[in-house]
């Protein structure tokens, strides 16, 4: 400010609240960096979301999509992991063992693509959004709740429309065969990394597993597979990761803080916090998120090079380890 000034001299541009209200507080932190948005989408983008997924009509208009719901005759066995507390559910994962110590394992995520059209006015706001925004009470959603929590979000609910990079492997990871393309495929089982966790530990309790959504004569169907999908893609995965590691892959996981609310869905107060350490469960799922997007890379820049990016890491700061 001016030097024969004693203070600075500022206006008011928009008044956040109390300092004392979390709902406040939250809205400085969100101001503070950029983000002038919040859950509502106007009108225009929401005209482009659809009540309900036309899926007999997608599969019409899109032949090459692969169908792989149960009863079909590319159908897989898929199912979820994520933080028990997930609603935007935007990966899954199938395994079969196919005999011969090789297995059929897909990786499969949430086709966004299909309901946000080019240019659209939808488009555009995702575009300015760029992503969602996690706080540790909130989710700013990139995309209407209906896409993000309902037609985009690979639960257990109904048909889904995905992208599916599918290998057929051996037991150490080795890819034999690659598929890659649109799906529709229905999850069979949400899962939190507990109950993953528990089956690599040998201590499963099938009771604590979400499946309403069949019928009780389907449940063991379900479990037998759900078992050896995670035990096969638990097999896997440990022997990328220790390949990984012996070409000097660097791993700095450290443990994270969670805070507890009576209701999430509220803007109170946390009644509490813990720490959630890391487990084989997690970077089981990790293992396979990364292989799947270092091949989709891959092809991308061997098919499309003018029009592809990839993301590249600096070589860690070597002060940071001492």
């Amino acid at each position: 400010w001016p030097s024969n000034k004693t203070f600075p001299q500022g206006e008011i541009v928009r008044i956040l609240g109390s300092a004392s209200q979390v709902k406040d507080q939250t809205n400085a932190i969100l101001y503070e960096h950029g983000v002038d948005y919040d859950d509502e989408f106007s009108d225009e983008c929401l005209a482009v979301v659809p009540d309900a997924i036309p899926i007999d009509e997608i599969l019409k208009q899109e032949p090459n999509r692969r169908d792989m719901r149960i009863g079909s005759k590319h159908e897989r066995f898929v199912i979820s992991i994520d933080p028990a507390t997930a609603r935007d559910l935007d990966d899954a994962l199938s395994c079969e063992p196919l005999g011969g110590g090789n297995y059929r394992v897909g990786v499969h995520i949430a086709d966004v693509s299909a309901f946000v059209p080019f240019g659209s006015a939808l488009d555009e706001e995702a575009r300015k959004r760029a992503t969602s925004v996690y706080l540790v009470q909130k989710v700013i959603p990139m995309l209407p709740r209906k896409l993000c929590e309902e037609h985009c979000s690979l639960n257990t609910l109904g048909d889904k429309l995905a992208f599916t990079v599918e290998w057929t492997m051996d037991s150490k990871g080795r890819i034999l065969k690659e598929w890659m393309g649109q799906t529709v495929i229905r999850n069979q089982c949400k899962m939190a990394y507990e109950n993953a966790q528990d089956i690599i530990d040998g201590k499963f309790d099938p009771e604590c597993l979400d499946l309403g959504h069949l019928t009780p004569s389907r449940h063991r169907w379900a479990i037998d597979n759900i078992k050896e999908a995670v035990k096969g893609l638990h097999a896997i995965a440990a022997n990328i990761r220790k390949a990984r590691f012996e070409r000097g892959a660097l791993t700095m996981s450290q443990a994270k803080m969670y805070f507890d609310f009576e209701d999430r869905d509220s803007n109170m107060a946390p009644k509490g916090w813990h720490l959630h350490e890391t487990a084989e469960a997690n970077w089981l799922v990790e293992e396979f998120m990364v292989m799947a997007n270092a091949r989709v890379t891959e092809k991308t820049i061997e098919f499309c090079p003018d029009n592809a990016l990839a993301r590249w890491h600096e070589s860690p700061d070597t002060s940071r380890f001492k």
